[in-house]
């Protein structure tokens, strides 16, 4: 699939193609969550039109146009092949008050809704973004503090949730666990030892990590926070639909090199078996490395992988991308970054 991104949020234009397995690398705000939230928004879209998803994740459109010079440019789109989101404005920022954001949305949709009919559309799309276990700790508290039973209880601790003030992406990644919960299977396993017991609603989710030395079954709360995150991510890989796109920001976080390289294993052993469009955005090195090595040892093609690093700067802040080819020996082009760190060190 070739992307095209422009005029969305430090994104003035970029290109770039996506293949099974997609990592995006660089420094802080080089526009890394941007592009990946692009593509989420594309898919969400599609199925729950432009208005709405606005709403979901920016809560209003002057949250995604990019700002230049005090103004903003229009139009921002997000096109993939042939098949676009395209926002625009007849009017001036500066005439474009609250009261008209409503009015403005509706417009958005009527005029968008029909292309997007028409246009590619992933199965599903799961959000996971980075604050998405500190999302689940938050949901175990209201749990504990809730009591009661039955339906009543879960409708309480749902109201709760909605009402918590998580930014945007949180939220979405409470709605799309609980669009993954709800799919019938009540447990699962994983090769990383745990279980996980998931009732039909969000309220009752529990989580049981196994301890791998001693078998004990250990809290949400007495885990360590990296196992508590891989089950969080094997729960989406495990659940999701085949030609799905999944969005995973620092899939790193909290865990060791080996750890990262077990979990780059199973992304890329399930994105292919399932045909899945994997997007992750990272700061590690182990995570681009280890997927070179999964090439090398031919567990993956080279095709089946993009890596891209992006760059900003005082004198252009607009988002660059860069390819980094992944040859069929896993060998990578260098990193910028490694190059940096090493000027650093010595």
């Amino acid at each position: 699939m070739h992307v095209k991104i422009k005029n969305w949020r430090c994104i003035k234009e970029i290109e770039f193609d996506l293949s099974k397995i997609n990592l995006f690398l660089g420094q802080n705000a080089t526009g890394k969550s941007s592009l990946a939230y692009a593509l989420y928004f594309f898919s969400k879209a599609s199925k729950i039109g432009v208005d709405k998803t606005i709403e979901l994740l920016y809560n209003n459109i002057t949250r995604i146009i990019r700002i230049e010079n005090d103004a903003p440019c229009y139009p921002a789109s997000v096109c993939i092949d042939d098949h676009c989101i395209e926002l625009k404005s007849k009017h001036r920022y500066s005439d474009l008050g609250e009261d008209r954001l409503e009015a403005l949305l509706r417009e958005l949709e009527r005029e968008e809704i029909e292309k997007m009919k028409k246009s590619p559309k992933w199965t599903e799309e799961y959000l996971l973004p980075s604050i998405r276990l500190a999302c689940l700790q938050i949901l175990r508290i209201i749990q504990k503090e809730v009591i009661g039973s039955g339906h009543k209880l879960a409708i309480e601790i749902n109201e709760k949730i909605k009402e918590l003030p998580l930014p945007n992406q949180g939220l979405v990644f409470l709605f799309d666990l609980d669009r993954a919960i709800s799919k019938g299977k009540l447990s699962i396993s994983s090769k990383m030892g745990y279980i996980m017991k998931v009732e039909l609603l969000l309220p009752y989710l529990t989580l049981e990590i196994i301890d791998p030395y001693t078998d004990l079954k250990l809290s949400l709360e007495d885990a360590p926070d990296g196992q508590a995150d891989q089950a969080l991510i094997d729960l989406i890989l495990d659940r999701t639909s085949k030609n799905s796109l999944i969005v995973i920001e620092e899939p790193e976080i909290y865990k060791n090199p080996v750890l990262q390289f077990e979990l780059m294993k199973e992304i890329s052993e399930i994105a292919i078996n399932k045909n899945l469009t994997v997007v992750m955005t990272t700061h590690s090195e182990i995570i681009p490395l280890s997927i070179a090595k999964l090439v090398e040892v031919g567990k993956i093609k080279p095709e089946d992988v993009k890596i891209y690093y992006l760059t900003r700067s005082k004198e252009d802040p607009w988002t660059k991308i860069k390819n980094i080819k992944v040859y069929e020996d896993g060998t990578l082009e260098e990193l910028p970054d490694s190059e940096k760190i090493t000027t650093h060190l010595f």
